[in-house]
Parts: C-alpha cells; structure tokens; sequence
C-alpha cells in the first residue's frame, strides 16, 4: 500500500488522496497505542465495478497487547471486498468491533491488512472510535 495525496484536495484529479494497493499481496501494518478506550474500528474503503477490482478481498487482523497482562492479547480478522456491480465507485464506511471488548488506555493496538485476492484496493481513511 502506498498513500497518495493530491496537492489540491478540492480539484478532481487521479488518483485522488488515499492509500492505494496497486499489487497482489500488498500489506500495510499500523501500531495504534490507545490514548483512550478504543472498541472499534472504522476502515473507509471503495467499492466499485471495474475490472481491477473483480474479486479483490482485503483481509485484515487486528491483535490488541493489553497492558493488564491478565488479559494476555485478543485477535480478530476481518474481511474487506473492494467489487461491486452498480456502474460508479462509492467510499463506505466498513466498523468493526474489536476484540476482547476492545482496547484500554495504553493497550496496542496491531492492524495487518494484506490484499489476498485481486491487485487493486482503495482505503481513504481510519477511525478508532470508543462508540
């Protein structure tokens, strides 16, 4: 995954600013400690009908180190299709509930999202929320 960004956010151009995976089996990780309770995560990802991408799957897992070693770590994975057939592309908020009730001020946060099917994936953006 690479992120783009276009230098004027109002102007129409391509590809507009985002984190794209141009290749099978791109991955990005990010490691999130959480400032305060966290027990969700919203993945702004696009859809759309064009052939690159037919059959796109991001599969992504999330593992939370709590700090309290009691609870040991909590892991979920989750998938993303980036296909769908109406004849435009839309930007869909995709919310997950994260595991192990979710994270606590100062748990990590670990998300490893590969692109397992297809060769093209769009996200515009990330939210770890506490409702």
């Amino acid at each position: 995954f690479h992120f783009l960004h276009s230098p004027r956010p109002l102007a129409v151009k391509q590809p507009r600013t985002g984190w794209y995976a141009t290749k099978p089996h791109a991955s990005f990780s990010l490691r999130i400690v959480a400032s305060l309770e966290t027990k969700y995560m919203t993945i702004m990802a696009m859809k759309s009908y064009g052939d690159r991408f037919l059959n796109t799957l991001l599969e992504i897992n999330v593992r939370i180190q709590h700090i309290d070693k009691n609870r040991g770590e909590s892991i979920a994975s989750y998938e993303i299709t980036g296909y769908h057939k109406f004849r435009t592309s839309i930007h869909s908020p995709q919310k997950f509930e994260l595991p192990g009730g979710g994270a606590k001020v100062n748990d990590t946060i670990i998300v490893n999202a590969t692109l397992s099917r297809g060769a093209y994936f769009k996200i515009n953006g990330f939210a770890f929320c506490q409702y």
